[in-house]
């Protein structure tokens, strides 16, 4: 029987991963569509990108969302906090001095 030459994209040539996690499946649907590549060509680049720098020894870490999202949240508080602080300070700061007259006099502006 003679072979196909199955070229990529042809609807015969169907690979099935099982144990994908519905948050990477999910992942790479999003991110292949934002960068306006079919999901194939987008796993085919990402999968030999990995494996060759696994090869080459050089591990690049693969960072969660979830990771990031918590990340961001954390730095989001910690600079409401501080700026919260500084808006104190200065309401501290900016009390109207009295001028001399107001304080020989006792009056409030």
């Amino acid at each position: 029987m003679p072979t196909k030459n199955k070229k990529q994209g042809n609807a015969d040539n169907i690979w099935a991963v099982r144990g994908v996690s519905y948050e990477a499946r999910n992942a790479a649907k999003m991110t292949a569509s934002k960068v306006n590549q079919s999901m194939g060509l987008w796993l085919s680049r990402v999968i030999l990108e990995s494996a060759h720098s696994e090869i080459k020894g050089s591990k690049t870490q693969i960072v969660r969302q979830e990771d990031v999202f918590n990340i961001l949240e954390n730095l989001s508080n910690k600079f409401e906090k501080e700026l919260s602080d500084l808006r104190q300070e200065l309401e501290q700061v900016n009390i109207k001095k009295r001028s001399w007259i107001q304080v020989v006099f006792n009056k409030q502006s």
